[in-house]
């Protein structure tokens, strides 16, 4: 895999294969001689595979040329570009200031500030992020039954400034319930200095997917309005409102 910081590594596997799993490279192999594409697709080993990948990056930014499952066995991977196996890779790119441009400079394209679609008002006072926690991936279809990182965070939870937690009366454990203007979710109120007053965290690793118990989908409360280039929805920046479970 390679690492946001250009840098490539090796995961070999630790166990056999059980009963009739294959490897990926042999299941997408596979698939595409049955579609009748045999010639570019004959590789025993993910090795193989991984040579294939390294001739399309020759000569480009990218290239690990110089890159070999042994070298990466034995050290840290090297920072990509990796032209060749003397190589020590490349900590630091456009140390010569020419860039992949006509004209050899680089493109700076600021972009005008725009302000959120929804923003805290008498209804919806506080402002909801949600994100992801050390413990588990995604939507815990993997984390979620692995005992030893499920167990440290088994449930959803809400995070809650203390001045803000004070001022609603909300004490640490008790269940909570946060409402948008698309749905609501449950969870038990975690009162913490982590997040600023009138703002508050929910993972989102909690769903219908494994699921603990209802209303635990944090993505019903997210802003479904999307950023015009990265199309990214709105998980930073969500107005909601919070109340105790006895008070509904």
């Amino acid at each position: 895999f390679i690492s946001s910081e250009r840098r490539i590594e090796l995961v070999d596997k630790i166990i056999e294969s059980y009963g009739n799993v294959k490897p990926d490279h042999e299941i997408i192999c596979r698939i595409a001689q049955a579609m009748g594409f045999e010639k570019g697709f004959q590789f025993d080993t993910s090795e193989e595979v991984f040579g294939e990948l390294k001739k399309i990056t020759k000569g480009r930014i990218c290239d690990m040329s110089g890159v070999t499952y042994e070298r990466l066995r034995n050290k840290v991977g090297p920072q990509l570009p990796c032209p060749d196996v003397e190589h020590p890779g490349t900590k630091r790119l456009f140390t010569d200031r020419q860039f992949p441009r006509p004209d050899g400079r680089a493109a700076l394209l600021p972009r005008e500030y725009n302000s959120p679609s929804e923003t805290p008002d008498e209804e919806y006072p506080y402002i909801l992020i949600t994100g992801k926690l050390q413990w588990h991936f995604n939507t815990r279809t993997r984390t979620g039954r692995v005992s030893s990182l499920d167990s440290k965070e088994p449930d959803n939870f809400v995070e809650i400034n203390t001045v803000t937690a004070t001022q609603l009366g909300i004490v640490d454990g008790e269940e909570v319930e946060v409402t948008s203007r698309r749905g609501t979710v449950r969870g038990a109120a975690r009162i913490t200095d982590c997040v600023l007053p009138n703002t508050i965290f929910i993972p989102m690793h909690f769903g219908n997917a494994l699921k603990v118990s209802d209303g635990r989908l944090a993505n019903l409360l997210t802003n479904q309005v999307c950023d015009l280039h990265s199309k990214q929805p709105g998980y930073k920046y969500s107005v909601v409102k919070i109340s105790k479970i006895d008070q509904i």
